[in-house]
């Protein structure tokens, strides 16, 4: 897990992506966690190298590896530990990305933690199916699933340092003056 400080014009930025987007169809939060979302997609291309595409596929391109990327975002009111689970919900299962990315933004937005990654086929093999209406089994406040999900435990995420991209090395100049 990696602990990142947002920066204010990450912020700025994601409340206007979030206005421009308004509230999606079918949205869970009805539009409220737009903001977070895009934070944590900031985030995450700023600590791996890459760039936003913003797509309804994915929301990230690594040019090097050729690889597109997910990100899910939860906002949260503590640093996350390793037993509270990150989620995809059901109606996102047919989106055409590489992996999943998995972040947290605590609500004042000030601070996000990188929880890691799973690729696509791998997290759906592994996760929990979890039905709309249940009880979360790993709330201890008896909160309830509001759509269908896949669920996973942070601990079981793979670690995000594997999808930094490399600086590219400099060639060292091994002409000499004469």
């Amino acid at each position: 897990m990696v602990e990142v400080t947002v920066k204010p014009q990450w912020k700025r930025a994601a409340l206007k992506e979030a206005e421009e987007m308004g509230s999606l169809k079918k949205s869970i939060t009805k539009g409220a966690g737009n903001q977070a979302g895009f934070i944590g997609e900031r985030v995450v291309a700023d600590y791996l190298g890459v760039k936003k595409a913003n797509t309804y596929q994915y929301d990230l391109v690594n040019g090097q590896k050729e690889k597109t990327y997910d990100v899910k975002t939860k906002r949260c009111k503590f640093k996350p530990l390793p037993n509270y689970t990150v989620s995809v919900c059901a109606l996102n299962t047919r989106q055409d990305c590489d992996a999943y990315v998995f972040v947290r933004v605590d609500n004042e937005m000030k601070n996000a933690w990188i929880l890691g990654y799973m690729p696509k086929e791998q997290f759906f093999k592994k996760a929990k199916f979890c039905k709309k209406g249940d009880i979360d089994p790993d709330s201890n406040c008896n909160w309830r699933f509001r759509e269908d999900c896949y669920n996973m435990y942070i601990k079981d995420l793979k670690n995000i340092n594997d999808l930094k991209v490399k600086p590219a090395k400099r060639k060292q100049n091994t002409t000499t003056k004469s």
